[in-house]
């Protein structure tokens, strides 16, 4: 079982170090956290497109910046969803899954 969190994060690349908001998924490994599904929801406006690596929970997964996206090149650890190419296929795009995690939080309160 999973769950949708909200992190903070740290961005960093194209000489530039940020704080980020970010939702995961999490659920229970071997003694410790498991994160998948990263989708980058809030970052400061200033930043250069380019290449940047996304740090959070002891979890660093390489992303990309072009326009308003921030689109995760490589899938997290236990992240099952995060082949390439298989999320958007599925309907499971960084946009669509930010507002299922979003519903899923508001049915929990």
């Amino acid at each position: 079982m999973h769950e949708n969190v909200l992190l903070t994060g740290r961005l960093q690349g194209m000489d530039h170090q940020a704080a980020c908001e970010l939702m995961a998924k999490r659920s229970r490994g071997a003694g410790k956290f498991v994160y998948g599904d990263p989708v980058i929801i809030h970052v400061p406006v200033d930043l250069p497109e380019g290449e940047y690596t996304l740090h959070f929970e002891d979890v660093s997964i390489p992303v990309l910046h072009k326009g308003v996206l921030w689109i995760v090149l490589s899938p997290a650890p236990g992240d099952e969803a995060g082949r390439p190419g298989s999320p958007s296929k599925r309907g499971w795009g960084p946009v669509a899954l930010a507002r299922r995690m979003l519903s899923d939080r508001r049915k929990k309160k």
